[in-house]
C-alpha cells in the first residue's frame, strides 16, 4: 500500500512537491519499519519470558530438589529422591541410605553378631554413631529390636518418594536421635500434577547359589477437580525375592603360646572354622494414600497407609575346631607352624 500511494503522489504533483512527497513516503516507511521491528522485539521478549518458566524434571530436577532441601533447611540434612532410588540397584531402604554422604550400613545380622553376614544391611550409622531415630512421614516409628530403630531392610525402596537424613537435632524434632534421624517419606497423589501409572520388573541372579529371583512393582496415582475441592488417590505395590549364599572362613581369638618355640612367645588362634550361610528373603509391601484440598487452597488433608511384610529364612552349615576353654592347637605331624616377625601365626596345618 505504501508503494501505490507514492506512485499517485508522483503523477499529480511533479517537481519540488514530488521530492516532498517522496520524503514523506520514506518517513512513513521508516515509521512502519520501526513499528514492525518493535513488534518483533516484543514477541521475542515474550518468548524469552515464557522460556524462563520452564520446569525442569528428571535427573536434573531431582538434583535440584535435593539441593533446595539442603539449602532451605535449618539443620544439616541430606536427601535422596524417588528418581535417585529408581536409578540405583537398591532393593531396600538400607541400601538406598548408603548413597547419602556420612551414612554407612551395618553388614552384620546384628551389632553383636559378626559371625553372620547381612545381605541387605541391618542398621544405619550416621557419622560413625549408631544412635539413630527413625520417622515415617515425620512421625516417630520404632521396631522391637536392640536399637529400637525401624528395620530399614524390611521396607521396599519402590514405595518411597524420598529419604531425608537429619544429621543434627532442632528444637521442634523429637529427642532420641543423637547421631541423627532418618525420615521415610512415602509417595502422595499431589506429588505430581497429572495421572501417573508406572511399573517395573527385574530379576537378580546370585552366582554362588546359582538361582534367579524376580522382583516387580506397580504404582497408580490420579486426581480430580470437583465442586468440593481437589481429590487424589494413590496405590502402589512391590514384591521382591532374594536368594544368596555366603562362604566365610573364620579364626578365633589369638592367644599367647610359649610351648611351640622354646624361649619365644608366639600367638596362635584358639580355633577356626568354615561356615556356609544361605539366605532366602521374600517381601511384599503395599502403600495407599488419599488427599483432599479445598477450593481456596487453605486446607489440605492427607490419609496414608503402609504395610510391609518380610520373611527371612537362612540356614547355616558350620565346621569348627578347638572351641573348648583350654585349646591347645598343634601342627600336623611332620609339619611346622610359620610365624611372622611379630610372632603371629601366618601359616600352618
Amino acid at each position: 500500500m505504501s508503494k501505490n500511494y507514492s506512485q499517485a503522489r508522483c503523477i499529480k504533483r511533479p517537481g519540488r512537491k514530488l521530492m516532498r512527497g517522496a520524503s514523506l513516503v520514506a518517513l512513513s516507511l521508516a515509521t512502519l519499519s520501526g513499528v514492525s521491528f518493535a513488534q518483533e522485539e516484543d514477541a521475542t521478549e515474550e518468548e524469552e519470558a515464557v522460556q524462563d518458566t520452564v520446569v525442569v524434571t528428571g535427573i536434573r530436577g531431582a538434583l535440584k530438589s535435593a539441593q533446595d532441601l539442603k539449602q532451605d533447611a535449618d539443620v544439616f540434612v541430606d536427601a535422596i529422591t524417588a528418581t535417585d532410588i529408581g536409578a540405583l540397584p537398591d532393593r531396600s531402604v538400607s541400601e538406598a541410605l548408603q548413597r547419602v554422604p556420612g551414612v554407612t550400613v551395618e553388614r552384620f545380622a546384628g551389632p553383636n553378631d559378626p559371625d553372620h553376614f547381612a545381605v541387605e544391611g541391618s542398621g544405619v550409622i550416621i557419622r560413625g554413631l549408631p544412635f539413630v531415630r527413625s520417622e515415617l512421614n515425620g512421625r516417630d516409628v520404632f521396631a522391637a529390636n536392640s536399637s529400637g530403630v525401624l528395620g530399614f531392610e524390611d521396607v521396599s525402596a519402590e514405595l518411597l518418594g524420598s529419604v531425608q537424613v537429619f544429621k543434627n537435632q532442632s528444637a521442634d524434632m523429637i529427642e532420641g536421635g543423637i547421631a541423627g534421624s532418618v525420615n521415610l517419606v512415602t509417595r502422595k497423589p499431589f506429588d505430581s500434577a497429572d495421572r501417573k501409572l508406572a511399573f517395573s520388573v527385574d530379576a537378580t541372579y546370585s552366582d554362588f547359589i546359582e538361582e534367579t529371583t524376580p522382583s516387580f512393582s506397580a504404582l497408580w496415582s490420579d486426581q480430580w477437580e470437583t465442586d468440593s475441592g481437589r481429590f487424589g488417590l494413590l496405590a502402589s505395590f512391590a514384591h521382591s525375592e532374594l536368594k544368596s549364599r555366603a562362604d566365610t572362613p573364620q579364626t578365633a581369638d589369638f592367644r599367647e603360646r610359649t610351648d611351640i618355640i622354646p624361649g619365644q612367645t608366639v600367638y596362635v588362634p584358639s580355633g577356626g572354622g568354615i561356615r556356609t550361610q544361605e539366605f532366602d528373603r521374600e517381601r511384599d509391601a503395599i502403600a495407599l494414600a488419599g488427599q483432599w484440598e479445598s477450593l481456596d487452597g487453605t486446607m489440605l488433608a492427607t490419609a496414608q497407609f503402609l504395610q510391609s511384610d518380610a520373611d527371612l529364612v537362612w540356614g547355616e552349615r558350620v565346621l569348627e575346631s578347638s572351641i573348648d576353654d583350654n585349646p591347645a592347637i598343634e601342627a600336623l605331624a611332620g609339619t611346622e607352624f610359620e610365624f611372622g616377625s611379630d610372632g603371629v601365626l601366618s601359616r600352618g596345618v
